[in-house]
């Protein structure tokens, strides 16, 4: 009887302990999302997995990759890929800001593939020069031809100084009979070079940033990754811009407040993404962010300001943008049988590339701020400022008529009617400066473009 009330005991306790073990373990939504810790190389972070990696992986799970796509319903997409470097050290104030112009570069690069899928220009030139000097005796009377010949295999030789000052340190005249003995003839010698040129210009309009990676391993400079998506209804969201032509309902989502609402999402989130409201409409948003480089009040507002800016240049992007690219290789080699059996080799291997991409000043009316949030950066714990934005063909409309409405001469840029303007602060984020980081933004579905 004691045993039996001894077991009933014992299992009142220890039950319910271990059913809050497992739900501490599995159901407690205060743990950090596990993407976005800050972790040392001994935990889930690959360390060896780079950001290419990380969006070639990406890609093989949504069955894409770069270039033309299909979509489910048929439809056709192209995807491009980029790369930037966080240049800025974690211990720098721009760090944040540092972030930003990575992902610029990257989106420049993703771009800049896609310039060169529409086509380039290329010309090229390949030479291949071989020649041959075998001789046997010596002729008195050619003595000052063969004087001369040697000045030339010693230009040939070396083409530059260097001879000279051997010569001179063993006492020789380079311009002596004596400094011939010196110079190993060239018998056989072969010089190769090629030359590459290309150029591509393009108007390119509605490429959005359809995920971003962020990777910082320790001990060596973060990464910012972005994969870049353009349709033929990006295309005709971004001349809706200029012409306020709207497009077809499409499938009801969430809210615009709801599907931004993951502040820590936010962190990794730039550029312009389409989606639709819980009506269907379609609707752009740019995601604009800036570091707060003190503590001042003017400093959180520049902060903020930066942000806004930011995020009104992603969207006139979008709308469209003149891009122009070149580049240009040469690669050589030079190579040299001498008489005393030795073969001097020289290689050479240059490149260069340019690329531009410039907007001019447009008009948009209808647009509005959807959320500014506030975070700290997991890794750097410096404090993020954000912005969201949004456009529609309805706010642009709207806009519109409210203008018409007002009689006062001033101008202003109108704000319509969004999903508020409510500052969310998160203060997730350790400051160490230390271990890796990895973290990804808001994904687009294939149904948004």
């Amino acid at each position: 009887m004691n045993n039996k009330l001894l077991i009933i005991l014992v299992a009142i306790l220890v039950i319910p302990f271990l059913e809050l073990t497992q739900v501490s373990a599995s159901g407690n939504k205060n743990i950090p999302d596990p993407e976005l810790q800050v972790t040392n190389a001994e935990n889930s972070i690959q360390e060896n997995e780079d950001i290419e990696t990380m969006m070639e992986n990406y890609l093989n799970d949504n069955g894409w990759n770069q270039g033309k796509n299909r979509k489910k319903n048929g439809g056709e997409f192209h995807v491009s890929m980029g790369t930037g470097i966080i240049q800025a050290p974690r211990t720098s104030k721009m760090y944040l800001d540092s972030r930003s112009n990575a992902f610029d570069k990257a989106l420049l690069e993703a771009k800049k593939e896609m310039l060169m899928y529409i086509g380039s220009a290329i010309s090229q030139e390949t030479t291949l020069k071989s020649a041959s000097d075998y001789s046997e005796g010596a002729v008195v009377e050619e003595e000052t031809v063969q004087f001369e010949k040697s000045l030339i295999n010693k230009g040939k030789m070396l083409l530059n100084a260097e001879l000279d000052e051997l010569l001179k340190a063993k006492g020789i005249d380079p311009h002596s009979q004596e400094a011939q003995k010196e110079i190993p003839k060239i018998i056989e010698s072969e010089k190769f070079q090629k030359s590459v040129r290309a150029v591509s210009q393009s108007f390119l309009a509605g490429i959005q940033a359809n995920s971003v990676f962020e990777k910082c391993s320790e001990g060596e400079k973060g990464e910012i990754g972005v994969i870049t998506v353009w349709s033929e209804k990006l295309n005709q969201m971004a001349v809706s811009i200029s012409t306020g032509e709207k497009l077809n309902i499409g499938k009801a989502k969430n809210t615009i407040a709801e599907q931004v609402a993951d502040t820590s999402q936010l962190i990794n989130t730039f550029g312009v993404k389409q989606t639709r409201d819980e009506n269907g409409k379609y609707v752009l948003l740019a995601f604009g962010q800036s570091g707060m480089k003190g503590k001042s009040k003017m400093a959180k507002k520049s902060a903020k300001r930066v942000a806004r800016l930011q995020a009104d240049s992603y969207l006139r992007m979008f709308a469209g943008e003149n891009t122009c690219r070149s580049g240009a290789m040469d690669n050589s080699e030079d190579t040299q049988a001498l008489e005393d059996e030795t073969q001097p080799f020289k290689a050479e291997a240059t490149s260069e590339e340019f690329f531009k991409s410039t907007s001019a000043s447009m008009n948009i009316s209808g647009i509005y701020i959807v959320k500014n949030w506030s975070a700290k950066h997991p890794l750097v714990g410096s404090t993020i400022y954000g912005t969201v934005i949004a456009w529609s063909p309805d706010a642009s409309a709207s806009a519109k008529k409210m203008k018409q409405k007002i009689k006062t001469p001033t101008t202003s840029s109108a704000s319509g009617s969004g999903s508020g303007n409510t500052e969310i602060s998160d203060s997730a984020g350790t400051g160490k400066q230390k271990g890796s980081y990895q973290g990804k933004g808001i994904d687009s579905d294939e149904d948004d473009f």
